[in-house]
C-alpha cells in the first residue's frame, strides 16, 4: 500500500472524488429544472394551439314559415298524409304518399316482362328440343348440298367458257351463285 508522500499527492487524491461529487450534484439539480422547463413549454404551446383556434359558430333561434311549397317527380293524387299540421319531421321523411294507376301499372307490367325473360332463360339453359336440333340440321344439310352443286356448275360452265362452248355471262351467273 502505497502513502502518498508530497502534499501535492495528497492534495489530488482528495480532489478526485469531490469532482465526481459535485458533477452528480450538478446533474441531480439540473433534473428538476430541466422536466419543469419541458413541463412549462408544454403548457404554453397548448395554450397557444387553444387561444388561436377558431371557435365554431353557435346561432340560436327560431325559424317561421307560413308557407312551403313542394313538388313530387310523378303524377297522381294524393294517397296519404302521414304527418299532421305542425308536427316536427326529421330529414328525409315521407310527407305525402301519392297514388299514380299508370306507375303501378307500369311496375306490374315491367314485373310480367322480367317474369317472361326468366322463363325464357330457363328455357335457354334447360337446352333446346330435339325437333329444333333436327330441323337445324336438315337445313345444314340442304346447304351444304346447295353449295356443292354451285361448285360444280360453276367448274362446267369454267370449262365451256375456256373451251369456247358458253357464253361469258353464264360463267359470271354461276360464279355469283357459288358465292
Amino acid at each position: 500500500m502505497d502513502m502518498p508522500t508530497s502534499s501535492k499527492e495528497l492534495q489530488s487524491t482528495s480532489d478526485a472524488p469531490t469532482d465526481g461529487q459535485q458533477k452528480n450534484t450538478r446533474i441531480a439539480t439540473r433534473a428538476p429544472a430541466i422536466i419543469v422547463g419541458v413541463v412549462a413549454a408544454v403548457v404554453v404551446a397548448l395554450s397557444v394551439f387553444y387561444l388561436l383556434r377558431p371557435e365554431p359558430l353557435l346561432v340560436q333561434g327560431e325559424a317561421d314559415a307560413t308557407r312551403l311549397d313542394i313538388a313530387a317527380r310523378v303524377d297522381g293524387r294524393v294517397k296519404e298524409i302521414p304527418v299532421e299540421r305542425g308536427q316536427n319531421v326529421p330529414a328525409n321523411a315521407v310527407l305525402v304518399k301519392i297514388d299514380n294507376p299508370e306507375t303501378v301499372a307500369k311496375l306490374e307490367q315491367m314485373r310480367a316482362a322480367m317474369a317472361v325473360a326468366e322463363a325464357q332463360l330457363a328455357n335457354v339453359l334447360v337446352g333446346t328440343r330435339a325437333e329444333t336440333i333436327a330441323a337445324r340440321k336438315a337445313e345444314m344439310e340442304r346447304a351444304q348440298a346447295a353449295q356443292l352443286l354451285a361448285q360444280k356448275t360453276f367448274e362446267r360452265a369454267r370449262i365451256l367458257t375456256e373451251q369456247g362452248n358458253a357464253p361469258q355471262a353464264r360463267l359470271d351467273q354461276t360464279t355469283d351463285s357459288l358465292h
